[in-house]
C-alpha cells in the first residue's frame, strides 16, 4: 500500500478517520506473522515519529481483514492516549451494514451475549458465559430483506456496537442464526457459494459505515460517514 492509497475522510492535529478498504491487515499481529503491507505500514508517514516505536503505530483500534469502512487513526502520543481512553469509556460510537443469512424473526433487537476465545480452535470466537467471556452487545435494525434465489433468504441489517470485541458483529449474528454473508469462519458454506457465484462477492458483507468520537484536538463531536464500498454495492443492486 502506498502513501496516495489512504482515503482520509477527516483529519486533525492529533488524529485522521480513513475508509479502510477490505482485504488488508490492520497491524502485523492481527494474522499472526503476516508479510504484507497493512494499514500500520501506510500511515507512518502521517503520524508524530513518538508513535513509529509502538509495535501498532498509531492504531487505537481495528477492522477485520475483510471488513470495509471508517477506522480511526491517532497521529500523535497525546491522541492515542485519549482515543484509547475514550474507547475504554465507550464514549466512541459505531455503526455497521451487514447483510445476514435469512429473514429475522423481529425487525430491531439487542444481542447481550459475553464472547470469548473458542478453546477448540484459538483463532475463533465464541459466545460464552459471563464468568469466561467478556461483556459484548449488539443492537440491531433490518433495513431491508431480500428473496435470494430458491427460498433463500438475506437482511440487510444495521448494528451499534457498544462493546468492540474481536469478531462481535460475526460472532453475534452466527450465534442467533443469522451469519454475515460470505463470513468463511462463522457462517454457512452453502449460502456463501450461492453470494459468490451469484453475485461474485469474494469477501463478508461487512461495513464500518458511521464512527463518532470527541476529537482529542477540539474537544468537539465528530461523526464521519464511509458510504458502501463497490463490491457491496453491486451485490446491492443486483440484489434489488
Amino acid at each position: 500500500m502506498e502513501k496516495t492509497d489512504l482515503k482520509i475522510l477527516y483529519e486533525d492535529a492529533d488524529c485522521m478517520v480513513i475508509d479502510k478498504p477490505a482485504g488488508i491487515v490492520v497491524h502485523p499481529g492481527e494474522n499472526g506473522k503476516y508479510a504484507g503491507k497493512t494499514i500500520s505500514d501506510a500511515v507512518l508517514h502521517k503520524i508524530s515519529k513518538g508513535l513509529h516505536e509502538s509495535d501498532r503505530p498509531g492504531i487505537v483500534h481495528r477492522l477485520d481483514k475483510d471488513t470495509s469502512g471508517v477506522l480511526i487513526i491517532a497521529k500523535t502520543l497525546k491522541g492515542r492516549e485519549n482515543l484509547i481512553k475514550q474507547f475504554k469509556e465507550r464514549k466512541i460510537h459505531k455503526i455497521y451494514f451487514a447483510l445476514v443469512f435469512g429473514k429475522l424473526k423481529y425487525p430491531e433487537g439487542i444481542i447481550d451475549s459475553p464472547i470469548g476465545r473458542n478453546l477448540n480452535d484459538r483463532k475463533k470466537m465464541w459466545v460464552q458465559s459471563e464468568e469466561f467471556g467478556r461483556k459484548a452487545v449488539s443492537q440491531y435494525k433490518v433495513v431491508k430483506e431480500f428473496n435470494v434465489a430458491n427460498g433463500i433468504m438475506a437482511s440487510l441489517i444495521e448494528v451499534k456496537i457498544e462493546t468492540g470485541r474481536t469478531h462481535q458483529i460475526r460472532v453475534h449474528m452466527s450465534a442467533i442464526g443469522h451469519p454475515v454473508i460470505m463470513d468463511s469462519t462463522y457462517g454457512k458454506k452453502k449460502i456463501n457459494a450461492v453470494f459468490e457465484k451469484k453475485f461474485g462477492l469474494r469477501r463478508q458483507f461487512l461495513h464500518a459505515h458511521e464512527i463518532s468520537f470527541i476529537s482529542p484536538k477540539t474537544k468537539k463531536t465528530v461523526s464521519v460517514l464511509a458510504e458502501l464500498s463497490d463490491d457491496l454495492k453491486d451485490v446491492l443492486e443486483k440484489l434489488a
